[in-house]
């Protein structure tokens, strides 16, 4: 048994004894597993128990111990520590120091997330100083958008800029501005919003909105620099050297007294506004507005050219006219009258009120206060009962907006219309938003305690209540919802409270109000919610909104229908009824007696003593609060010594706690390791980030998060989040069409067609130029030279110059995404439109947001805070961020003093809590992060090797694990064997490492950005016609990529860190193909002398032993340890293998990504066609087959198009410095996808543009034989089909050989797609044929062909390529990998069906087959187009001789056969038939008309006696329906053919033919040594008396068928027979037996007795009396005399059964018509005609008897005597005339009268003897004029009358003597008529005589 490195199994099906392992064999097979177990990875943290918000709060520990709550209280309260005073910049730590008191973290801080403080940006002295000053009202907040501050004081409003935080705070761009509102009013509420498109210029970046209790206005926020200009404004937002302005704009509105208190913006600019009488409110403002003093100068603005904003009102307008022009302030001033200009306000900016019960349109113009006295009367909206709209908080990913009002209702208003989907409308009021559902938070979360406290386990039903109260759910089941809020009895602990409260506000009468000026929310009640927080998508599919209650308390709603959990809406739109899904209870502390915050075993307020010292109930109760990435941050109100100086709030952070404390240590017996197995549920830990004292500053007056925008890597975040992975459903293998753009998929068409006119614009044919001047030769120079190049634009569209491909500056990976593309129209377009590309899915375009688990992301947040928190105070800003389980893992790694870090505990113990592959993937984040020192990379990459475990089998029943990620198997086609070469094991599981299973997590989170999105959109040009010119033209293709440069980079890095630790740490796994011994042979002997947990092998007896048990044990198969670990080891680095190949791919492609951009913006460099690459996803092009084609196809083009380019017209050769830089760097980056093929294909046409560019003849010629040796060299790494066809899959190549008779067109279209494409191989034919080396020509083509003929490639071919062009880094096994193909042709299969060039091959070899006919036709292209022009240009019929020539030589039966199909449909008949081989002998043979053209082709070569034979053989074949023409044809040809030969043979010379021959053709393949003896000449003359013979049966046969089928006995014959008659060459006795005799065809019957020379008297006399009585009967007579001799005659016949009826009265025959009488004489024309007919015919031939003329003369005169004695009219001699014209011999006539003449006797009647005296006479007279004439009559004749009649003067002399004396003794017949016939006799006599 062979040694090899895959396990051979015996199939039970077919016996196979070998299959090769697809790892080894399919360079593509790894990259697809691999593929495989990343999307298996991704799917698993998109569905890890905490990776959605809704699954965390409803998921629970059953283990835990205290099920009151989920809880975990981190400090200690009886210790106290000191916060860093290092993070409180700028403040007085002498002042706040003492106050800032923490508890000591106890160990478990070293791995758990919390909240900490980072640091602090103090309030500027200057600010506080002008909050001292404040009069009326001073607020503040943050808006962290901008990284600003607002700060207002009256009417005056500072904006402070504090910086970037990532930089220690305040030390980036600090600066100020301040604005003081016009009318004095204070400022209410402050905004800050994108600006509109196409409002302002560039430079501004934000729109803040400034609202007072009267007005609202818009200011515009934009950088300047110091040096103002219009380039400099452009860049000074990225400019440091700029400051902040603030533009106050003509854009206000009034608020109709209407206090605005909340403002929220969406990204398209729409501000909403939330007013104090609980109305939602828009401010819409549009273009075309000015300022509203010089300050603020048209620069800020995008239109220059400003419209009056100003109407005066007239009393002479309209009333009707002024409304619908000004607007409600035209209403207004019609009742108040006029308002001055200073306060009249521009008709471009409005307030909608959307809460209105009228419509947005009537809220646009109607003033407010009519709306509001319209409102007292007819009601109000249910908006307005939730009073004044407190906080606006907007959901972009579901376009819904919330607003929280006043009196605890939660509304959400859904935005999703036309504008949100990138259709703009007419304006802002054309969408208004649409109040989706409305809920009374208070009231529906009593109802859910009230359920829970009673015990329910089931929600209460929603049917019948009141809609504002929410529908309420339970996700986690009754007891998730017991766990939530402390079980039964912690929800009476929140409704006694809550009801203690609400009774002791009755009592009190008012609520407490606040001691300074500081507004707080959350004063109506414990259950009452003091802020909403939005829940993204990316966070949770199903909660949208959380809700903060004054008690602590945590509500998650769902607007959207049934939570997002139905399966039959998916939609993201709000539905009709909020959802509440859960409430958490408030975090489980007290207040003790020093007021200080401690731990709680119990649910309740926060605080214990509900009621303070003084009897205020604000101690404990939430002031501000925030959620952001599940993190949740309290601010808690400690104030309770009224009077006292120190007043502010408690910060308190809530974060989830990833780790697993509920462990179950499970062995794995296989491994000295355990591994632990954690339930699900997530608890949460509870922090204070400054200790237990209150914030220093006074209370909070805001607590924001940081947006993720602002993050350092936002746009790998955002791509990040954006990446719901496709179902297994959803995703499709199926790579989307390549869509080129116009300009070049006609490039190369246009230079092979003719200049069209205006008439044929609209065909599309292509036709082959041939110059008259030059010929063929000068064409293909013209096509390689680029020169007289036709560019040509769509139909209707003027030629103008223009780029294929406009790179846009627009990113998928930017915040806008891809643009949506318009819609495909599809049906008829018009001729001036163009293809459209093909478009993408939306889901695959713009992907959902997907939750994910914070564990996924902790390699993205190494350097970066993912959860910033803000917290401003009087003090200044806070800035907390949390601690993530991977910083904390780093700094165990640079503060552990172990020597080893797996002795390490806490290491230990971080990897028990977090888990082993959580961990393991942690450590390899840290050791490629590019800011980590060697030392913590060394101590990363050992903690990850301690813990990785080992890969083992264990049985089935053992396994257990990490199995959600499965392993990369090694999986090989099977035949029908249960098991496979030991990736699978019957009754074991395979349990990787580790160490494994993080590599794989840590891939996949590295590849989620981009894996399963487009790496390049493209989107056809419009076409674009000018009015003025009357001309159009057609934009570029429009290209967007996903990655722009830095985003690029950023996903790059990672991944060659990655590639490069698995290649140091991997080194096994990747320095070789595990399985794959050295010698690089796939068949190898794998010996076990290796060291089994580290080896690359399985062995060979493991192999055996593993197959010999599973044929002859139907028991599960043990193996042993040693079995079990070799398989484990050889199936994990087989994993780790193919993601190292994996990630190498991806970071070559993002380094190709990168070459291409910077190549295509080259000047110097051709364009790129990008459409190559249009919607492969990042996943296709690094895995799939098809996509690699194709990149390999846009490369090759790169450096292979023409220099007929526009962009390259101006510019000379394409072959530049900057193409060998790119080439080179393509080599050296990406020469995982830029093969050697194109490195020489590049090289080939670099000397061939060399060429014709050389003036020098010596260096012309050394260039061509480069180029030759270049292209010659690169056909053999020619893999790929981009390279021979362009697109394997094109419509046009599908099903174009079903049909074998249009072989000619199948090629063609091949050709031509191959041309059209410009494909590498259609190119270098012509530069071949060029410089006329048409042996390289046929060598290339024939070795692409057998690129793709799974006979003559083998793997092995990857380890023999050009090391001179590859690359120093690469690694051997690397050498030509994924550029060789992978072939499943079964060729000899292919070739047992092969008939006429028509070959049916299996579907998953139709690809290749295509590509091998494609090189194929390239040559009979050409050697077709070289025929066609060699009419004119007899030097192309040589070329195409000399292709012809050469390529004979070959022995592949497709070519060969399919050189034949093609001249043969394409008209080239003659040149086929030159061909002397006995191949296409042997093929002709084949055809489907074999003979035919055999017959000329051994005509053409001399072999007539061939031809003779084989068209013989076609005429005399049996049992195929041939037509008789074509046989008699047939046998014509072979008559024909017979002669020649003997006439050759005889003469001895032959007429030499140009024929084709090969050179190196061995003689016996050649015609002339198989047929050089010809057959003797009598065996010809033989063979021409057979042909003659079957010409003579064939006339017979086709007589007796003509009169067949036109005549009535057609019916009377089997539809058989017919057919048999039409399509065979039948015996003469079938035809006479079978047809002709049953038939009474009994002229056919005389002839074939007169062929045959069958001489029967009797059988010939009764066909004559059938033939007369045929024309006779039946008849009617009137003469009995008539009847008795036409009855006589009737015997003997074959119509005896006619009548002859005696009958003076007419007859009617059955049919109608009337019996033929005799006396009429209407017979004798038609008997005359048919006696005259056969006479002709019969006569003068081998046998004269079958015309028995002495037999026809008596029935004849018998006829005669009859008709005269019937009718008494004495007629003349007829029945002579009718003989005569017959063509009887005058001797036979002669003597058939003379024999009558003596039977009559002497007692005959003597008239009777007188008429046959007479007729003897005129036969005599006839005889004697036909002597002197020889007329056409006598053509006939064998021999002249004259010479006859000279025979026979004599005899006749005598006989007229005797006539004359019987005449002379006739006394009783007619004296007159004895005279007259007696001087006949005499006249006869006289001229016998005469001529003697």
């Amino acid at each position: 048994m062979t040694s090899t490195s895959n396990i051979a199994f015996e199939s039970a099906n077919d016996g196979r004894a070998e299959t090769l392992d697809p790892y080894l064999s399919n360079d593509f097979y790894p990259l697809k597993q691999a593929h495989d177990a990343v999307i298996a990875a991704l799917r698993a943290d998109e569905s890890a128990p905490d990776s959605d918000l809704y699954k965390r709060i409803t998921s629970v520990s059953p283990a835990s111990e205290n099920r009151a709550h989920l809880y975990k209280v981190l400090w200690d309260d009886e210790t106290k520590g000191r916060v860093n005073s290092s993070n409180l910049d700028g403040h007085d730590q002498t002042k706040f120091g003492q106050s800032f008191a923490t508890s000591n973290i106890s160990d478990a801080d070293h791995y758990h997330n919390t909240l900490s403080l980072k640091n602090s940006i103090p309030l500027p002295p200057y600010l506080r100083n002008i909050i001292r000053e404040t009069k009326l009202s001073s607020l503040m907040g943050i808006l962290p958008h901008g990284n600003m501050v607002w700060v207002s004081v009256d009417d005056s409003l500072y904006l402070w800029e504090y910086g970037s935080l990532t930089h220690g705070g305040g030390s980036d761009k600090e600066d100020f501005v301040c604005f003081r509102v016009p009318s004095g009013q204070c400022v209410v509420s402050v905004g800050l919003v994108k600006p509109k498109r196409g409002v302002f210029k560039d430079i501004v970046e934000w729109c803040l909105v400034v609202t007072t209790p009267e007005e609202a206005i818009i200011c515009a926020l934009a950088r300047e620099t110091n040096q103002p200009s219009d380039d400099s404004r452009h860049h000074a937002s990225k400019s440091k050297d700029s400051h902040l302005v603030l533009i106050p704009t003509r854009y206000e509105i009034p608020t109709d007294s209407v206090p605005i208190l909340s403002v929220c913006g969406t990204d398209d600019g729409r501000i909403f506004m939330g007013g104090s009488d609980g109305c939602l409110y828009e401010m819409s403002y549009e273009a075309n507005i000015p300022t509203k003093d010089a300050f603020g100068s048209s620069m800020f603005y995008n239109d220059e050219d400003f419209a009056n904003d100003y109407d005066e009102y007239s009393d002479s307008g309209s009333l009707v006219k002024t409304i619908a022009t000004s607007g409600k302030r035209a209403l207004s001033s019609l009742v108040f009258g006029p308002v001055s200009s200073v306060e009249s306000r521009p008709r471009k900016c409005r307030k909608v009120n959307h809460s209105s019960f009228t419509s947005s349109l009537v809220s646009a113009f109607v003033p407010g206060f009519v709306l509001k006295a319209a409102s007292a009367v007819f009601g109000t909206s249910p908006v307005l009962t939730g009073g004044p709209i407190v906080e606006l908080c907007l959901d972009s990913d579901r376009k819904t907006l919330y607003a929280l009002t006043a009196r605890g209702y939660i509304h959400a208003f859904d935005l999703y219309t036309e504008v949100a989907h990138g259709k703009l409308g007419c304006s802002d009021c054309s969408n208004p938003p649409k109040l989706a559902c409305s809920v009374n938070v208070t009231k529906s979360v009593r109802r859910y305690l009230e359920t829970v406290s009673h015990g329910r386990m089931y929600p209460p039903t929603s049917m019948g209540t009141d809609g504002s109260i929410a529908s309420i759910t339970f996700p986690g089941g009754g007891s998730g919802a017991q766990f939530g809020v402390g079980g039964m009895d912690g929800a009476r602990a929140i409704l006694k409270i809550a009801d203690s409260e609400v009774l002791r506000k009755k009592a009190q009468g008012k609520s407490r109000k606040s001691k300074n000026s500081h507004s707080k929310s959350g004063v109506e009640g414990y259950l009452h919610p003091v802020s909403i927080h939005v829940v993204p998508a990316s966070e949770s599919r199903y909660i949208t909104l959380v809700a903060i209650s004054s008690g602590g308390l945590r509500y998650y709603f769902s607007a959207l229908p049934d939570a997002g959990t139905s399966y039959t809406n998916t939609s993201l739109r709000p539905g009709g009824r909020f959802t509440l899904c859960h409430i958490r209870g408030p975090p489980p502390l007290s207040m003790n007696a020093k007021n200080k915050v401690v731990s709680s075993n119990s649910f309740g307020k926060v605080g214990s003593n509900v009621t303070g010292a003084n009897g205020k109930d604000r101690k404990g109760a939430i002031a501000k609060g925030c959620h952001t990435s599940g993190v949740t941050v309290l601010a808690i109100d400690c104030d309770d010594r009224a009077g006292e100086e120190e007043v502010g709030d408690l910060i308190l952070a809530i974060s989830p706690d990833y780790t697993h404390n509920e462990m179950v240590e499970m062995s794995r017996s296989q491994a000295d390791q355990t591994m632990a197995a954690f339930p699900n549920g997530v608890n949460e830990i509870l922090s204070l980030p400054i200790g237990t004292s209150i914030l220093p500053g006074g209370y909070v007056w805001e607590l924001n998060s940081q947006p993720l925008a602002l993050q350092k890597c936002d746009s790998v975040l955002r791509l990040f989040f954006l990446s719901t992975t496709p179902s297994s459903l959803s995703q499709n293998d199926k790579l989307p069409p390549v869509f080129l753009s116009p300009t070049h998929t006609q490039r190369f068409v246009n230079k092979m067609l003719p200049s069209k006119t205006t008439k044929d614009t609209s065909k599309n044919t292509m036709k082959y130029i041939v110059p008259k001047s030059t010929g063929f030769a000068e064409l293909l120079r013209t096509i390689l030279t680029g020169k007289k190049t036709i560019i040509t634009v769509p139909p209707g569209v003027s030629q103008r110059r223009m780029n294929a491909y406009q790179i846009l500056d627009r990113y998928g990976c930017e915040y806008s995404g891809f643009s949506l593309p318009p819609k495909a129209t599809g049906g008829i377009r018009r001729k001036s439109a163009v293809a459209e590309s093909p478009r993408l899915p939306f889901s695959i375009t713009n992907p959902s947001p997907v939750p994910l688990s914070e564990m996924a992301l902790q390699h993205l947040i190494l350097d970066s805070n993912l959860k910033d928190v803000l917290a401003l105070n009087s003090g200044g800003i806070y800035h907390f961020v949390e601690s993530s389980p991977i910083n904390k893992l780093y700094s165990l790694f640079s503060n552990s003093p172990a020597s080893s870090i797996g002795s390490d505990e806490r290491v230990k113990m971080f990897f028990k809590k977090y888990g082993y592959k959580e961990s393991c993937a942690m450590c390899l984040s840290i050791a490629i992060s590019p800011n980590t020192n060697n030392v913590i990379v060394r101590k990363a990459i050992q903690a990850a090797l301690s813990y990785a475990c080992r890969p083992c089998f264990v049985r089935s029943s053992q396994a257990y694990g990490d199995a959600s990620i499965p392993s990369i198997g090694m999986d090989i086609q099977r035949f029908s064997q249960p098991m496979n070469d030991g990736s699978d094991i019957e009754g074991y599981s395979f349990l990787a490492s580790h160490l494994h299973n993080g590599l794989l997590s840590l891939t996949s989170r590295l590849l989620r950005p981009i894996w399963c999105k487009p790496a390049v959109i493209v989107t056809e040009g419009r076409i674009v016609r000018h009015k003025s010119s009357h001309t159009s033209e057609q934009l570029p293709t429009k290209v967007e990529l996903l990655l722009n440069q830095k985003t690029l980079n950023d996903l790059r890095r990672p991944l060659a860190a990655l590639q490069k630790l698995i290649s140091e740490v991997f080194e096994p796994a990747v320095k070789n193909i595990p399985g794959l011994s050295a010698n690089k042979s796939l068949m190898v002997d794998a010996t076990a002398e290796r060291e089994l947990p580290h080896g690359n092998y399985i062995t060979q007896a493991l192999q055996y032993q593993i197959q010999s048990r599973h044929r002859h044990d139907s028991n599960p198969i043990v193996l042993n340890e040693r079995e079990l670990t070799a398989a484990a080891c050889l199936r994990e680095e087989r994993s780790i293998h193919a993601l190292y190949r994996l990630v190498s791919r991806t970071v070559q492609l993002l380094s190709l990504l990168d070459l291409i951009y910077r190549a295509h913006l080259s000047p110097t460099l051709p364009e790129v066609e990008f459409g190559y690459m249009h919607g492969l996803t990042f996943s296709q092009l690094v895995t799939a087959r098809g996509a690699q084609d194709r990149i390999e196809a846009m490369l090759t083009k790169l450096f292979s198009s023409h220099a007929t380019t526009a962009g390259n017209q101006n510019h000379g050769s394409m072959f530049t410095v900057e193409t060998d830089n790119l080439c080179s760097l393509l080599s050296q980056e990406c020469y995982l996808f830029f093969s050697i093929a194109s490195r020489l294909t590049f090289m080939g046409f670099r000397n061939a543009e060399a060429a014709y560019s050389s003036s020098s003849v010596s260096k012309q010629t050394e260039y061509i034989a480069a180029a030759s040796n270049y292209l010659r060299e690169a056909s053999k790494y020619w893999h790929s089909p981009s390279y021979i066809i362009g697109q394997v899959s094109s419509p046009e190549t599908k099903g174009i050989f079903d049909d074998s008779q249009n072989a000619y067109y199948a090629y063609e279209t091949l050709a031509k797609c191959a041309i059209e494409n410009d494909t590498p191989l259609a190119r270098a034919t012509y530069v071949l044929i060029e410089i006329n080396d048409i042996s390289g020509l046929v060598d290339m083509c024939f070795n692409c062909a057998k690129n793709f003929d799974s006979k003559q490639n083998y793997v092995t071919s990857r380890f023999t390529s050009n090391d001179e062009l590859s690359s120093t880094n690469i690694l051997p096994w690397e050498k030509n990998l994924y550029h060789s193909q992978c072939h499943q042709i079964d060729y000899a299969k292919s070739l047992s069906d092969m008939r006429d060039g028509k070959i049916k091959y299996m579907d998953s070899n139709e690809d290749n087959i295509v590509v091998i006919r494609t090189c194929y036709a390239l040559l009979y292209y050409h050697i077709g187009k070289l025929l066609e022009s060699g009419t004119q240009h007899p030097h192309d019929n040589t070329l195409a001789d000399q292709i012809i020539s050469i390529s004979m030589s070959s022995t592949d039966v497709l070519f060969l056969h399919g050189l034949y199909s093609y001249l043969l449909t394409s008209g080239n008949v003659d040149t086929l038939l030159r061909l002397d081989s006995t191949s296409l002998e042997n093929w002709l043979k084949k055809t489907d008309d074999p003979h035919q053209l055999l017959w000329r082709y051994y005509t053409f070569h001399n072999i007539h006696w061939m031809a003779g034979e084989v068209i013989l053989s076609r005429a005399t074949v049996a049992g195929e329906k041939i037509s008789l023409e074509e046989r008699v044809e047939c046998l014509t040809k072979s008559l024909g053919s017979y002669s020649m030969a003997i006439r050759e043979i005889r003469s001895e010379t032959t007429v030499l033919q140009h024929a084709i021959t090969s050179a190196t053709l061995s003689p016996e393949h050649t015609l002339t040594f198989n047929y050089g003896n010809s057959p003797s000449i009598d065996v010809l003359n033989q063979m021409i008396s057979k042909v003659g013979e079957l010409i003579d049966v064939a006339k017979i046969q086709t007589r007796v068928l003509s009169v067949i089928m036109s005549s009535c006995n057609a019916r009377n014959v089997d539809e058989k027979k017919i057919s048999e008659l039409k399509t065979s060459l039948l015996d003469v006795s079938k035809i006479y037996n079978e047809y002709a005799a049953p038939l009474n065809l009994y002229d056919i019957c005389l002839a074939i007795l007169q062929t045959c020379n069958y001489d029967d008297s009797a059988t010939i006399t009764k066909l004559w009396r059938s033939i007369i009585c045929e024309e006779l009967l039946p008849c009617r007579t009137t003469s009995e005399t008539v009847q008795n001799f036409l009855v006589g005659l009737r015997k003997d016949s074959m119509l005896e059964q006619e009548s002859v009826i005696l009958s003076n009265a007419p007859i009617m025959k059955e049919n109608g018509e009337t019996l033929m009488t005799f006396e009429d004489g209407e017979w004798i024309v038609n008997l005359k005609a048919r006696i005259v007919g056969l006479g002709r015919e019969l006569l003068g031939k081998s046998m004269d008897s079958v015309f028995p003329t002495h037999f026809i003369a008596e029935c004849l005169e018998g006829l005669r005597k009859v008709y005269a004695e019937s009718t008494g009219i004495k007629s003349n001699l007829w029945s002579v005339e009718i003989l005569f014209e017959s063509g009887a011999p005058f001797p036979s006539m002669l003597d058939s009268y003379h024999i009558m003449y003596i039977g009559q006797g002497d007692k005959s009647d003597s008239n009777l003897k007188v008429e046959v005296l007479f007729a003897i006479a005129e036969i005599l007279n006839l005889w004697l004029v036909a002597s002197a004439s020889e007329t056409e009559s006598t053509v006939s004749m064998r021999e002249s009358p004259s010479l006859l009649l000279a025979r026979y003067a004599g005899n006749i002399l005598k006989e007229i003597d005797n006539y004359k004396s019987e005449l002379e003794s006739s006394i009783t017949a007619n004296p007159e008529e004895i005279s007259r016939c007696y001087a006949l006799f005499d006249d006869i006599e006289g001229s016998l005589k005469h001529k003697r």
